[in-house]
């Protein structure tokens, strides 16, 4: 008997709420841990961290998901590459370039 017969037959309700109850606990916490991150983070631009931090707070788990698919990566990337262009800089003033 597959799970949606289960389901609409009331058989296996506990199982399923289970999980569901599971499932909605381990996306809240991404969620509080996503804003709690968002808060936290240091930037260039303030209202990057506040934008984000709406996006994360109006969309929730999906706006968790596009934090840390799209938003820190992005970060990540800005500090690597500026630290590339500080070496850059400070070998063309040694002339060691």
């Amino acid at each position: 008997m597959n799970l949606i017969n289960m389901t609409f037959q009331g058989q296996g309700f506990a199982e399923l709420s289970s999980w569901v109850w599971l499932m909605i606990a381990v996306a809240l916490i991404l969620w509080l841990w996503s804003v709690v991150v968002v808060a936290k983070e240091k930037t260039e631009d303030p209202y990057d961290r506040i934008v984000w931090l709406l996006i994360v707070l109006a969309l929730n788990f999906v706006g968790t998901l596009l934090y840390f698919f799209f938003g820190g990566d992005a970060k990540r990337d800005d500090v690597q590459a500026r630290g590339k262009e500080a070496d850059l800089k400070r070998r063309a003033n040694e002339g060691t370039l």
